[in-house]
């Protein structure tokens, strides 16, 4: 579809019409990369919108809605209600399927939710609502992204592992060559492309305070934290009581165990189960590819950290030392901060290409760091950043 590959259970007409579905205010929009806690983070937004009032308990007006037993892709809906069953033996085991992930629901269903709305997709970019792209338009997007290393690994098993493994690329979108191909034709088509092309709708819609960006990794190891920082985001209230009565309800174990949908599509959670397979050239060829294709992406920056199977530049232990080390032939090491609240490379101090013997150029700095908000400074400091150089000799001048 429009050069995308797609999900068996997509509707061309229906994910038009959520392309061009006038939005409300507080409509609220999930866009998804696949495999990276989409049916986690439905459920939290349901119930912080519908389900749960402030003294943490379940509102029965809300069950058995639409979106009530996890999300419902506008994409895989039909377009009108009481469409003619299909005729044809293999169209109807393909309906079959797709009625077992959204059962009798049409777009009209979706599209006619009380107020705040909740759509949940996996379609990206230029596919999601025009009147939610637009820099003066309406509604909240969240982006949901998760590290592509346990992206690919839960991929590989959902629904049982691929018939070729890792390695084959005919039978399973959880194979290694499919996934970091440039022309991947796993449903949505290639996550890097997803990423970039995200990367643009976030950069544009950030000035106008209408997206969040969420990670699968900070809901893991903060789940109160960043449930407070989607309601605040939304603009919902969030009582102690709702707090806690919703992450009580949204652990994995609760989740797995519930009927419907949740329990098809969880299988492990958890951060950085990629490292129990493939050997290490494997993942060095993910890692090419992931460079290649978004080392400039702000997006994908966090993902870093929990991709690497170990810390960069240690040192090696000190009872290995001898009068014969030299600290310079030690692996390099790659500086890092804190971005709101994950690990991302550390940009403030640049290499200095002029020296290329010195083993370790990013801890070299040959400039002066200015106050912020200094007209054409080379490095400005940054507010709330404590800056620190330690030289073996140094001169302060005269005095």
């Amino acid at each position: 579809w429009q050069g995308v590959p797609v999900p068996f259970f997509f509707n061309e007409g229906s994910a038009s019409a959520f392309g061009t579905m006038k939005m409300r205010d507080d409509d609220v929009v999930m866009c998804s990369l696949g495999k990276a806690g989409t049916t986690w983070v439905h459920k939290i937004l349901f119930l912080l919108l519908h389900g749960l009032d402030e003294q943490g308990n379940s509102i029965d007006a809300t069950e058995g809605g639409v979106n009530a037993n996890g999300q419902t892709y506008p994409e895989g809906l039909p377009l009108q209600r009481g469409m003619p069953a299909p005729t044809d033996a293999d169209a109807a085991q393909i309906e079959e399927r797709r009625r077992k992930f959204f059962g009798e629901w049409a777009w009209p269903d979706l599209e006619g939710q009380s107020s705040p709305r909740l759509f949940s997709t996996h379609l990206f970019g230029q596919f999601l609502p025009a009147q939610l792209l637009a820099q003066e338009g309406t509604g909240k997007l969240i982006v949901v992204l998760r590290n592509l290393k346990d992206v690919l690994a839960s991929l590989h098993f959902f629904q049982g592992e691929a018939k070729d493994g890792w390695h084959g690329n005919e039978h399973g979108p959880g194979s290694l060559a499919r996934f970091i191909a440039d022309d991947c034709p796993n449903a949505y088509g290639s996550s890097f492309t997803w990423i970039s092309e995200m990367d643009k709708v976030v950069e544009a819609l950030q000035p106008t305070g209408r997206v969040c960006v969420v990670y699968y990794e900070a809901l893991q190891l903060g789940l109160p934290m960043q449930v407070k920082r989607l309601a605040a985001f939304l603009g919902v209230s969030l009582s102690q009581a709702k707090l806690d009565a919703l992450t009580a309800a949204v652990s994995f174990n609760k989740m797995k165990a519930a009927p419907g949908k949740a329990s098809l599509m969880l299988r492990k959670g958890g951060i950085g189960d990629w490292m129990n397979h493939l050997d290490e050239a494997s993942w060095a060829r993910f890692d090419a590819a992931f460079d290649l294709a978004l080392e400039k992406s702000r997006l994908a920056e966090p993902f870093r950290f929990f991709q690497a199977s170990q810390v960069s530049g240690l040192p090696p232990p000190k009872h290995e030392w001898t009068s014969a080390v030299d600290p310079r032939e030690w692996s390099s090491f790659t500086r890092a901060t804190l971005e709101d609240g994950l690990v991302v490379r550390d940009g403030l101090i640049v290499r200095k290409a002029s020296n290329p013997s010195f083993v370790r150029p990013t801890s070299e700095f040959l400039g002066v760091v200015q106050p912020p908000g200094t007209t054409s400074a080379l490095f400005e400091a940054e507010p709330g950043r404590y800056h620190l150089f330690v030289a073996g000799g140094f001169s302060l001048g005269p005095g």
